[in-house]
């Protein structure tokens, strides 16, 4: 069945919808075959290939990704960073006055919603006075904002 959405008048058609019933046999079966199709594909070493290739390309992302973890993010006078909560099961975020010497104090401590969360990223408005973060369950690589 073909399901259509109206977004303020704009009929969207989202001809996935079936998709999302993940008890569905209908969805099962399709789950099945795309399993066997790419079971077929990945065969041969293609997937241990793949998965080399993959890393090697990841490579200098995982090098940038580790360097602004640990870089401050400067706003006009004040340095805002991830680091390290004491007993080191999860990452705060900190903000110091520049120059003005003193520990840095904690922003966010992800402890605060509850759960195991860390912070997984970032931005400060260009006047410093907001800034978003996301947090991610878990150490789930998928954030919230």
């Amino acid at each position: 069945m073909q399901v259509v959405d109206d977004y303020h008048g704009t009929p969207v058609a989202d001809p996935y919808r079936w998709l999302e019933d993940l008890e569905s046999p209908e969805v099962r079966r399709w789950a099945a075959a795309q399993t066997a199709l790419a079971e077929r594909q990945l065969q041969d070493d293609l997937r241990g290939r793949l998965v080399t290739r993959m890393r090697k390309l990841s490579e200098p992302w995982d090098q940038l990704a580790r360097l602004a973890e640990n870089s401050p993010t400067r706003v006009g006078g004040l340095e805002f960073q991830l680091a390290t909560s004491p007993d080191g099961d999860r990452r705060l975020l900190t903000v110091h006055s520049v120059g003005a010497g003193g520990e840095p104090r904690v922003l966010v401590d992800p402890k605060w919603f509850g759960g195991a969360k860390s912070i997984t990223r970032f931005q400060v408005s260009p006047d410093a006075l907001h800034v978003a973060y996301a947090l991610a369950e878990g150490g789930s690589e998928q954030a919230n904002l």
